[in-house]
């Protein structure tokens, strides 16, 4: 902060969606993507420059001799080397800001302060799009790790619009129902290749990984503006209509309707499907088992309306 420095422009860069990152990925892949973030920022750094981590996912950097429209470009090429990498095949993304000191009556605090509102303005414009690139690119990786996976969310995406149609639900809450049903299954993410690849025969350990995916379901899609209002739906949707589900144990209709919905739909497109360590059966028993359940694992109102109206039968 010396005369001869004038002007000083200071760039606040802030990582984009972190928290989905270490929600989708773990924490480890978390720590990769700020280090592939911190050579990046070296890189751009000029010999006079200074770099500096202010906190989890912002850094901090004192540009002297640097006027706004150099701090501009500055940003603008960082921008652009950032969209050239990948961690988990998420492109790496940052929001930039800055501010400029111009003479020495001006506090350097409120050059910095005048930088990371810049910032936070630039955050709130490109969140959404970052956030539904993210999940998409969430989904994407999920279905390349689980063959079958994609089938099943669609199969349980249509199966929830039908349902919805028939409970006279609007356009929208239809179209919502059916996305609920396709990124139900989000938060499976989480669970190790190692667990993905066995055919049955859980241990304990192994078990707790896999009932755990509702709840990181619920951490990514909250995370996500756009997609936050799915989160409790794919919270709820291993809840049973007797309160025995999970993971809160919610029973009857504290369990939101369209993870009442999705339960249904997942388990008969289960049990029609077939996994790799249970075969498939036909149609009729699957509606058998969906009338058995009725009124302990599934809601008893909405189990003859999905078969009615959804399946096709009677």
């Amino acid at each position: 902060d010396l005369p001869r420095n004038l002007p000083l422009s200071l760039l606040v860069i802030d990582v984009n969606g972190l928290k989905l990152f270490n929600d989708a990925f773990g924490h480890l892949a978390g720590d990769d993507l700020l280090k592939k973030v911190s050579e990046i920022l070296k890189a751009q750094c000029r010999q006079e420059d200074i770099l500096a981590r202010m906190g989890g996912d912002e850094f901090t950097m004192i540009l002297p001799g640097t006027d706004p429209a150099m701090a501009c470009q500055i940003a603008s090429k960082i921008d652009s080397s950032m969209s050239m990498e990948e961690i988990e095949r998420v492109p790496l993304s940052v929001a930039c800001g800055w501010g400029t000191k111009f003479d020495m009556d001006t506090n350097i605090r409120k050059v910095f302060e005048m930088a990371e509102d810049h910032m936070y303005r630039n955050k709130i414009s490109q969140k959404t799009v970052h956030d539904q690139r993210s999940v998409r690119i969430i989904l994407e990786t999920l279905f390349s790790r689980m063959p079958g996976e994609r089938a099943h969310s669609q199969s349980v995406g249509r199966l929830c619009e039908r349902v919805g149609h028939a409970l006279g639900l609007c356009q929208s809450e239809i179209g919502e129902l059916k996305t609920a049903g396709i990124i139900h299954d989000i938060g499976k993410i989480g669970i190790s290749r190692f667990t993905i690849r066995k055919k049955g025969d859980f241990s304990s350990a192994e078990w707790a990984e896999i009932i755990k995916h509702p709840e990181t379901g619920f951490s990514i899609l909250s995370s996500a503006n756009e997609y936050s209002r799915f989160a409790d739906a794919v919270l709820s949707h291993h809840e049973k209509w007797d309160g025995s589900g999970y993971p809160r144990g919610l029973k009857g209709e504290e369990i939101p309707l369209f993870a009442r919905v999705i339960s249904i739909a997942e388990a008969y497109d289960t049990m029609v499907s077939g996994r790799d360590w249970k075969a498939a059966v036909s149609p009729e028993t699957a509606v058998d088992e969906l009338r058995r359940c009725s009124g302990t694992q599934f809601s008893p109102e909405l189990v003859p309306i999905f078969i009615r109206e959804a399946v096709g039968q009677a």
